[in-house]
């Protein structure tokens, strides 16, 4: 059965940031059903999580779409079928229709969630998000399979009720984490520099090992005033950069140059910058550092 909404954040723990590369994006999966388009909505990126976490997955949409609106509601009940891989284990489900809360239960790897004698509107979505426990699996993509089913009542009487079926899947990558110590370090010793014109300084990052590093993010910002670069694999705004590497391997070193600029004369400026990834770093005493700019 249902576990209240409310528990969600004690029942599960996301990796945050901890995401691929890859267009957020709802897609519709299957073309209309005469009167009605039907299908999943959902977001196309694949977490990452490490063996024996818990997860919690994108929300799945279910959208039915009148082709011809209409106004009023129909009676409509709709179900929906999840199966996940072996060795997954569910342990929190919650179905929202525009009616209320549905009904989930759990069986092993699948999951199957319905409205009950419910209502739509011409235009009508169900929003399901489950979540569980990714159990001692190897690295690799999984899928997890769906199929939604609506039954619409015909506005003709006498005529048969219609019944619309629509597969979609979505995707968790498994990945173990591994140790290595990643460090940054800030500019060393320089000359005071003046409001309003950009000074050159450079930035470091450094995988000290054992192991190669995976998803690396850096960021620096400056206070009260802006910074920018055009290094690879970094982007800019006025107040911040970031920088993100697939991998970065043992006693490898990455150079981020950057031009800050003072937005006043002040006593000095404070520069602050980090690293992370998506491995356990046994260190994280040189992961971040805060540099203090004289400016005039």
């Amino acid at each position: 059965m249902r576990t209240p909404a409310r528990l969600i954040a004690a029942a599960v723990t996301l990796l945050a940031a901890q995401t691929i590369a890859a267009p957020a994006q709802a897609h519709l999966t299957d073309p209309p059903h005469g009167e009605w388009m039907a299908g999943f909505g959902i977001n196309e990126v694949t977490p990452i999580y490490a063996p024996g976490t818990s997860f919690q997955t994108n929300p799945y949409v279910g959208s039915y779409n009148a082709s011809e609106p209409f106004t009023g509601t129909r009676e409509a009940p709709r179900t929906y079928d999840f199966t996940f891989p072996a060795g997954f284990t569910i342990t929190y489900t919650d179905y929202f229709t525009s009616q209320g809360p549905g009904e989930c239960t759990v069986t092993g790897t699948t999951v199957h969630c319905e409205s009950g004698n419910d209502t739509i509107t011409s235009t009508n979505d169900d929003v399901i998000t489950l979540a569980g426990t990714t159990g001692q699996v190897p690295d690799g993509t999984y899928q997890i399979t769906s199929t939604g089913t609506i039954t619409v009542n015909s506005p003709t009487t006498g005529e048969a009720p219609k019944t619309y079926t629509d597969t979609g899947s979505t995707y968790l990558e498994i990945r173990a984490q591994r140790t290595t110590d990643l460090s940054t370090t800030g500019p060393g010793p320089t000359p005071p520099v003046n409001a309003g014109v950009a000074t050159k300084i450079n930035l470091h990052v450094r995988n000290n090992g054992p192991a190669t590093a995976r998803d690396v993010f850096f960021s620096a910002r400056p206070e009260l005033g802006t910074i920018s670069t055009s290094t690879s694999g970094c982007s800019t705004s006025s107040r911040s950069i970031t920088c993100q590497w697939a991998t970065l391997a043992p006693g490898e070193m990455k150079t981020i140059e950057v031009l800050i600029t003072p937005d006043q004369p002040k006593d000095q400026m404070i520069l602050r910058g980090s690293v992370s990834s998506f491995e356990n770093d046994p260190r994280p005493d040189n992961d971040s550092w805060q540099v203090a700019i004289k400016t005039k």
